[in-house]
């Protein structure tokens, strides 16, 4: 096979946070900043445990600690202070556009697939250049979050491929 192209994937499907644009620091911050403020136990080690996870399960770990909120208060908290965070610019990872853009120029489909909800999905959606994702599946349209395989399943099935053909592309030990 010396000189032989690979093949392509059908597919690559992209995580968010970490991954795609540097956002898991402003997660942390905002769990930080929850915990805090209801004067609940919270370590950096906590913080990095949840990266990846899906919010339901992050409020449950924040409730256990010690936050006095419902899930629903927690991950709006959550998604307003990270969202809040990116200003005008969302802080893509070097080399995240360059790789979207050659995926697109080869006919690969792309789909975002992250456990982040639907109001921070949009906003890196619309500073993507355009058409560079297919489609996308968040935490809030799915019943079981990473590490469960049903957002990746969704997204290939979405896609109309074999998700067997598809490469993943993830940043944590939750979502592999």
């Amino acid at each position: 096979m010396t000189g032989e192209p690979l093949p392509l994937p059908e597919a690559v499907l992209w995580d968010l946070d970490g991954t795609l644009v540097d956002t898991e620091p402003a997660w942390i911050v905002a769990e930080a900043e929850l915990a805090s403020m209801h004067g609940a136990a919270w370590t950096h080690e906590d913080a990095e445990a949840l990266v990846g996870s899906a919010l339901p399960h992050a409020a449950a770990v924040l409730r256990s600690n010690g936050v006095e909120a419902t899930d629903d208060e927690i991950i709006e908290f959550l998604l307003e202070r990270v969202t809040d965070s990116m200003g005008d610019t969302v802080p893509w990872q070097p080399g995240a556009i360059d790789l979207l853009t050659s995926l697109h120029a080869a006919g690969v489909p792309c789909a975002l697939v992250t456990m982040s909800y639907r109001e921070l999905a949009d906003v890196i959606l619309a500073d993507a250049p355009d058409g560079v994702f297919v489609l996308s599946v968040t935490g809030d349209e799915v019943v079981h979050g990473k590490p469960d395989p049903e957002p990746y399943l969704r997204a290939a099935a979405l896609l109309g491929v074999d998700v067997t053909r598809c490469v993943a592309m993830e940043d944590s030990p939750t979502g592999l």
